[in-house]
């Protein structure tokens, strides 16, 4: 089998946001995924002045989104983050997704701690534990539930 691609959408603006990511990535890496981390790219798109040129970031981050294997979309916050709403649901029926949500708060559902139109994703992932290893270990469990079939 060639190495899944794994596109990671979340949130990226706090320090703790950006850490988790670069964590979670690490992990999958190590265990032969190819990882597409959106905030990686970023550096790509900044110009002179230090702003960020966000509609060619943007247009890239669908791009790579749409041509991933998995998208794993970080389902956390009081509301999920806009951007990584958009990236799930733009590749609805395009490919696998994956929603992971480690925020024990609960929402309008009461069921996914989400929006109930999340419940559209092919799964979600709750976790309320501390440890990203065991967090990963439930990812490349269900990414490999989709690759039997």
């Amino acid at each position: 089998m060639d190495r899944l691609t794994i596109y990671l959408a979340g949130p990226l603006f706090t320090l703790a946001e950006r850490n988790f990511n670069q964590e979670l990535a690490r992990h999958l890496r190590d265990r032969g995924f190819g990882v597409i981390l959106p905030q990686d790219a970023a550096e790509m798109y900044r110009r002179n002045d230090g702003s960020l040129d966000m509609p060619s970031m943007a247009r890239n981050c669908m791009e790579r989104a749409t041509g991933a294997d998995f998208i794993v979309a970080i389902l956390d916050g009081a509301d999920v983050d806009s951007g990584t709403a958009y990236e799930a649901g733009s590749a609805y029926g395009r490919g696998i997704v994956i929603g992971v949500r480690t925020d024990f708060r609960s929402s309008e559902d009461g069921h996914t701690g989400v929006n109930a139109m999340f419940r559209l994703l092919d799964a979600i992932i709750r976790y309320s534990g501390n440890d990203i290893e065991e967090l990963c270990n439930l990812i490349v469990e269900t990414i490999h539930e989709f690759s039997k079939t």
